[in-house]
């Protein structure tokens, strides 16, 4: 079942995290780090959001 929508607010920090099913790999390959990567830039050109830090894991994403 999904969760249920959350309000997002600007102007505060988030805590976000992408973990893969059942803490599998999401990650194997260089290129996978490096696609996430540019995907994550576009998205924050795209809707003004800034990163402040992220950390990729083979299993799991930290931003």
């Amino acid at each position: 079942m999904p969760r249920t929508a959350r309000a997002s607010v600007g102007g505060v920090c988030y805590h976000v995290i992408n973990r893969g099913n059942a803490r599998q790999e999401v990650f194997r390959k260089r290129g996978d780090y490096k696609a996430f990567i540019d995907l994550l830039n576009r998205a924050c050109e795209r809707i003004a959001m800034r990163v402040l830090g992220y950390c990729v894991m083979p299993n799991h994403a930290l931003c």
